[in-house]
C-alpha cells in the first residue's frame, strides 16, 4: 500500500528501506537495472520508445538477455495512470500494452527473463477497481498464457483472506529463465519482507529473529543467491537457496555506511554503495571470507560517495554513479 515517499516519513527502518526502494526505482527509470543480463549489443541505432496509444510518457525498466525485448511503463499525468509496456527491438515503434488483470488497473513492468517470454511487475488497483475489491498492490507475472498474480507467502495469504487491504506485494527481479520471482511483501502490522516465489510457492526472505524488515537488492541469474539488507538493526544479508524449500541467510559485516546494491549474473561478485564504490570478489565465499575492494578512481576525481550498480555478464565491466558537488554523475570501468 505504501510508496517510498510514505515510508520515508516513518521510523528509521522505514526510511532506510525507502532509500533502497527509491534507488531501485531510479535505476529502473534509467534502464540500468538489467543491463547485466545483456548477452549481445545491437547495431548502433537510435529510436524513441513511444508509449502505447492514449499515454504521453514512457520509461524503461529492463532489457532481456537476448537483447530483443524491452519492458517498462507508459504513463500520463493529471490523472497519473500507468500501463505495463513491452517493446520489441526489431520493431521499436510498436509498443505493446501488457494484459490487464482487470479494467482500470494501473500496472508497471519491472523485470524480464533472458528470452523475453516472462515479465514481472506490479499491479496497482484503482480505488473503485475490482482486483480484488479494495486490495493493495500485487506482484504479477506476464507469460505467453496471460497475466497472473504472484501468490503471497503463507503468512501473507492469512492476511489476504482476512482483508485484501492487509497485504501489498511488489515484483522486483526475475531469474534468467523466468522461473523465480523476487520482490517485497508488506504486511498490515507494518512489517515487510523480501520474497522468493517459484512453482506457485512463495517464501519470505527473513533475517535475524525478531527482525521485521528485510529488502532484497539484487539476485544472481539463477536466483539462488540474493543480496539485500535488514533494517532494524541495520545490516547487510545474503540469502542462499539450497533448494526451493530451503533458504539460508547470513549477515555480512561491512564498514559503516556501506550497502550492497548489485550482483553479477553468476553470483561471484557483489557491488555496493559507500564513500567509494566498492565490490566484493569471490562473493560465493562471503561472509566467511568477505573482503571489499574500492573501485580504483583517479585521486584527482573528487566525489562525496558513490555506488557500483551494474556488473556485466562477463564480470569485466562495472557501471555506477558518484556524487560530485551535490550532483549525480554516471561512470563506467572497463
Amino acid at each position: 500500500m505504501e510508496d517510498y515517499k510514505t515510508m520515508a516519513g516513518r521510523s528509521r527502518p522505514h526510511r532506510v528501506a525507502a532509500a533502497r526502494l527509491k534507488i531501485s526505482m531510479w535505476l529502473a527509470a534509467l534502464g540500468m537495472v538489467s543491463v547485466a543480463a545483456v548477452d549481445a549489443a545491437a547495431a548502433p541505432s537510435f529510436f524513441v520508445l513511444q508509449p502505447v496509444d492514449g499515454y504521453t510518457q514512457s520509461a524503461v525498466a529492463a532489457l532481456a538477455g537476448n537483447g530483443q525485448v524491452v519492458v517498462g511503463t507508459s504513463s500520463t499525468n493529471n490523472p497519473f495512470v500507468t500501463a505495463a509496456t513491452k517493446w520489441e527491438v526489431a520493431n521499436p515503434s510498436a509498443p505493446f500494452r501488457l494484459p490487464e488483470l482487470s479494467a482500470g488497473v494501473r500496472d508497471a513492468a519491472q523485470a524480464v527473463s533472458a528470452d523475453g517470454s516472462v515479465i514481472l511487475g506490479t499491479a496497482f488497483p484503482q480505488a473503485s477497481g475490482s482486483f480484488p475489491p479494495a486490495s493493495g498492490p500485487r506482484a504479477v507475472l506476464w507469460t505467453n498464457s496471460g497475466v497472473q498474480v504472484v501468490p503471497p507467502s503463507s503468512e501473507g495469504a492469512v492476511l489476504e483472506n482476512s482483508n485484501p487491504l492487509y497485504l501489498s506485494t511488489y515484483g522486483f527481479n526475475l531469474s534468467r529463465d523466468g522461473r523465480v520471482a523476487v520482490g517485497l511483501e508488506f504486511q498490515v502490522n507494518g512489517a515487510y519482507f523480501g520474497f522468493r516465489s517459484t512453482g506457485g510457492t512463495t517464501q519470505l526472505l527473513k533475517g535475524d529473529p525478531g527482525q521485521n524488515y528485510t529488502l532484497p537488492a539484487a539476485i544472481s541469474g539463477d536466483a539462488r543467491t540474493i543480496i539485500g539488507g535488514q533494517t532494524d538493526p541495520l545490516s547487510e544479508v545474503v540469502w542462499r537457496v539450497q533448494s526451493d524449500s530451503s533458504i539460508t541467510y547470513q549477515t555480512i559485516n561491512l564498514s559503516p555506511g556501506q550497502r550492497l546494491l548489485s550482483l553479477s549474473v553468476d553470483g561471484s561478485i557483489a557491488g555496493g554503495f559507500g564513500s567509494t564504490p566498492f565490490y566484493i570478489p569471490d562473493f560465493q565465499n562471503c561472509p566467511s571470507s568477505c573482503t571489499t575492494v574500492d573501485v580504483p578512481f583517479d585521486s584527482s576525481f573528487l566525489f562525496s560517495n558513490g555506488a557500483l550498480q551494474v556488473i556485466s555478464l562477463s564480470n569485466d565491466i562495472f557501471l555506477g554513479s558518484v556524487q560530485i558537488s551535490g550532483e549525480s554523475h554516471a561512470w563506467i570501468w572497463v
